[in-house]
């Protein structure tokens, strides 16, 4: 479907200036404008290369500071396992050397290096010797193996200089694995100070290579760990040949290496490959231990050199463009006729579906009322349910993905010459002509299967349902403005009826809008006036048979309106934005009501998307806990996987915080929505709820217990608890038993009772009242 052809008249006028005139005037702003756009874009291409610089300099320095924190904090935990052997031996009374000696020697040093040895991953052996080098014991063996460090660098160094307490070594091969090995030192000394002997802590080059691999930031990220006097002690990518040789300095001019800049990203020459490279570097405050990391200068010219040659094409052709438009000025008249015919074409389409809009729609209709032709003509409304939560909790990409499939099937699934459009963030409408009640009906129906099937997006499994209002000119509606209305009506029935209901307009419905109205009504007049009232149903161990706690459930019986079901109350409450203040009296009450029960028992309340997006949910459920003096683990709120969908920051610490005030958490009907693995690791919940639609048939659908029988499995596995819901009959109840799960609710057990009854279930499950 085209919009219209906009009349001449409509068309912008050409100016009354003179043609030389308006041509002189067109190429100095064409030549300002060409001098204007290269020169953008050469600054425009300055900033990136700058801002790519400054940023990836920021990358490097935060990892390097990163990584020379946790290796300063690898030898420290070290450092302090062999602080604690020389405090054990001293303790022991090893002061002398000859004493030092012999407790070093000792069973119980053995059992202490081996301890300290196996809790330390990167740690290969701890090794004591004495003051001559020779080895006293060893955390690997408790035959000690005659052998001597006396000639070691780290030895020699502890030995010549009185000063020093500790050394960290060149990396060397370990004489037992052939690996290389790094060896941090530390010196014994008696209470003159005099060198007892030496506890030496051996780590393996290998882990630090391997620990590098996993956290570098790309696939040509060098990492290295150089001693202060410049050599190379560990890093990855590693050469072997490299390992021990000096390649770096700390300050310019020394023997022309390349010089670590403490805390700065410079561009270098690599030390390794000589290949330019942007590089950062952080020294550790207690060891003489550097931190390098780097990456080659063409990785990073090359996350702008695109943008910039983008940037230079797109100038090159705006100027282009430019120059043209200048040649091409004798057809002025017709450019702005075009340009004009295309905005008059955008205001009519949507950008996301590339379906007509709204206006175009209304357009089209109001053409197509005014010659209908034999026959009635059909117009659908199409709402999608639950779309909202796809879109606010998957982001609005997804949701944008989404609406364009929901386009796709709904054209898909309509006559080439019908009119599809989208007329909401949501709704879509559909006219066809000619058509009945019986043929609007039956596409309501195609269409709503249609979109029904599930997809992926993103690894994000959709799936969501379609209402539809529809009404019939003339029969229904005379003008557009009548028509849309009475199909919206039509539509906000079918959605009262659930999701993927299909309805045609009637007359009673204005009736029935009519008592939606009252029901907002009466429900705002309800919290005013404690209109409301909770009942409670047992939940009882599958196994044991006991007691476990109750579920609160809203009960609104209205005089004027009858008893409304728990889906219809939400809904109205939802959509008035009642459910937050709702929700709260629900909380307050609940927790009160529980707090006369037995200590054992837990009361258990649903708490919905709209709440959690409100931002006064942590409040309202301290404050209902507080004002209630009821434990924290005595309260689980169930939630729904639609609540899961919020993926933001918020969602996520609210959860957190919730399970850290010992709330316990229960996903609501799983396996019915949005479920996935993802979810369950990003927020790990207490317990399941199976959903009551396996239930109803798991002993006598192979397939539902096969799904139910998953579900408990997969909650065993996450250390969660599970419930069946809707059970009916011993034959479920010994099923769910069977199949490990390990609380159930339903009719069987109990059905739904006021606070005054529930003693009844007291009595029955034989839980003593808090009253007795």
């Amino acid at each position: 479907m085209h919009a219209p052809t906009p009349e001449a008249s409509t068309l912008p006028q050409a100016p009354a200036a003179p043609r030389a005139a308006r041509a002189r005037l067109l190429t100095v702003l064409a030549c300002g404008l060409i001098v204007l756009v290269m020169a953008a874009a050469a600054a425009l291409i300055g900033n990136l290369k700058q801002r790519a610089l400054a940023s990836k300099s920021r990358e490097l320095t935060n990892l390097a500071m990163v990584l020379s924190e946790e290796t300063e904090r690898a030898f420290q935990a070290l450092e302090g396992a062999q602080q604690d052997i020389a405090d054990r031996i001293k303790e022991r009374g090893g002061a002398t050397p000859e004493a030092f000696d012999r407790l070093a020697r000792g069973a119980e040093i053995f059992q202490l290096l081996e301890a300290k040895a196996d809790s330390l991953t990167y740690v290969d052996a701890l090794s004591v010797m004495d003051r001559d080098g020779r080895l006293l014991n060893f955390s690997r063996s408790r035959q000690v193996p005659r052998a001597s460090v006396a000639a070691r660098d780290y030895f020699q160094a502890l030995r010549g200089d009185p000063a020093m307490d500790t050394y960290l070594s060149l990396p060397a091969r370990n004489p037992s694995s052939g690996k290389w090995t790094l060896y941090l030192a530390r010196k014994v000394r008696d209470a003159q100070g005099e060198m007892l002997g030496l506890l030496v802590g051996s780590m393996r080059v290998e882990y630090f290579e391997q620990f590098y691999e996993q956290i570098k930031a790309g696939d040509q990220t060098a990492i290295a760990m150089f001693r202060t006097d410049g050599r190379l002690l560990a890093g990855h990518p590693l050469r072997p040949d490299a390992i021990g040789r000096r390649l770096v300095a700390l300050r310019e001019g020394d023997h022309g290496l390349p010089v670590l800049h403490d805390g700065l990203a410079v561009e270098t020459a690599s030390a390794i490959d000589g290949v330019p490279r942007l590089a950062a570097a952080a020294l550790q405050a207690t060891y003489p231990v550097a931190m390098e990391v780097s990456v080659p200068m063409a990785t990073v010219t090359a996350s702008w050199r695109g943008d910039a040659w983008a940037i230079g094409a797109g100038a090159a052709l705006l100027s282009l463009i430019i120059a043209l438009c200048l040649v091409l000025g004798r057809r002025q008249i017709r450019t702005q006729y075009e340009i004009a015919r295309a905005a008059y074409d955008m205001a009519r389409c949507d950008t996301v579906t590339g379906l007509p809009n709204r206006l175009m729609f209304t357009e089209a209709l109001t053409r197509r009322l005014a010659a209908p032709g034999e026959g009635q003509t059909a117009v659908m409304l199409i709402d999608l349910d639950a779309f909202k939560d796809v879109n606010e909790g998957l982001g609005h990409a997804v949701g944008d993905q989404a609406l364009t499939t929901v386009a796709q099937r709904i054209r898909a699934a309509v006559a080439p010459e019908d009119l599809v459009a989208r007329v909401g963030g949501d709704e879509f409408a559909v006219v066809r002509h000619p058509s009945d009640a019986a043929a609007a009906g039956a596409l309501a129906g195609a269409i709503i299967a249609a979109v029904a099937q599930p997809w992926f997006v993103r690894n994000y499994r959709i799936a969501m349902d379609a209402s539809v209002g529809i009404t019939l000119f003339p029969n229904q509606g005379r003008d557009t403005g009548e028509l849309l209305n009475n199909a919206e009506m039509a539509l906000l029935c079918a959605k009262a009826e659930g999701r993927g209901q299909w309805r045609i307009f009637e007359a009673q419905m204005a009736q029935e809008q009519a008592m939606r109205r009252a029901a907002e009504k009466a429900l705002r007049d309800a919290l005013d006036t404690d209109g409301f009232e909770l009942h409670f149903q047992p939940l009882v161990n599958t196994g044991s048979a006991q007691l476990e706690g109750f579920e609160a459930l809203l009960r609104w019986r209205e005089p004027g309106l009858g008893q409304l079901g728990a889906s219809q109350l939400i809904a109205v409450a939802e959509e008035t934005g009642l459910i937050v203040p709702l929700g709260k009296w629900v909380l307050e009450t609940a927790c009160a009501q529980a707090a006369a029960w037995p200590g054992e028992v837990r009361v258990a309340v649903n708490v919905s998307a709209w709440q959690f997006r409100s931002g006064e949910l942590m409040d309202q459920v301290r404050g209902a806990l507080r004002a209630a003096n009821l434990p924290a683990e005595r309260l689980e709120l169930e939630i729904t996987e639609t609540v899961l969908l919020q993926n933001t920051a918020y969602i996520h610490a609210t959860l957190d915080e919730l399970r850290a005030m010992g709330v316990r958490i229960a996903l609501d009907d799983f396996g019915t929505g949005y479920s996935s693995l993802l979810y369950l690791r990003r927020f790990p919940a207490d317990r399941i709820k199976i959903d009551m639609a396996f239930v109803a048939d798991v002993c006598t659908n192979a397939e539902s217990a096969r799904i139910v029988q998953a579900i408990v499995n997969l909650g065993h596995s996450l250390g969660m608890q599970t419930t069946g819901e809707g059970v009916e009959s011993q034959a479920q109840w010994d099923q769910l038993r069977q199949a490990g799960c390990t609380e159930i609710q339903g009719y069987f057990v109990g059905r739904p009772c006021p606070p005054g009854e529930i003693r009844v279930y007291f009595e029955k499950y034989g839980v003593a009242s808090a009253e007795s």
